[in-house]
């Protein structure tokens, strides 16, 4: 984004051309960009308006029926995280309406 708004600012982008930024670090290096752009929360100078259609916003994945779920500092282990992974999977994949092949 800064180097984008940097070439509008240069003039080697015009202002009306239609820019298209691919976010593919890690998340935690870009979680506020993320929080701006899931809230339309962006500063006016970046002159930034999120169109809804692409926000992808994120979804809690909760898997319903575990007995142990991790927690901040309490990570599981062994049996307890293999069946949380299964589960939340499984939760995905119903989200998503995806079949076993």
């Amino acid at each position: 984004m800064a180097g984008f708004m940097k070439a509008v600012n240069q003039g080697l982008v015009s202002k009306s051309e239609l820019g298209v930024l691919n976010a593919t670090a890690h998340v935690l290096k870009f979680s506020s960009f993320q929080e701006m752009y899931f809230s339309n929360g962006f500063p006016s100078e970046f002159e930034v308006k999120p169109n809804r259609k692409f926000g992808n916003t994120p979804l809690s994945i909760e898997p319903a029926g575990l007995d142990k779920l991790p927690e901040p500092g309490k990570p599981l282990q062994g049996k307890d995280l293999e069946r949380f992974i299964e589960a939340s999977a499984a939760k995905i994949a119903s989200i998503l309406d995806l079949k076993k092949r």
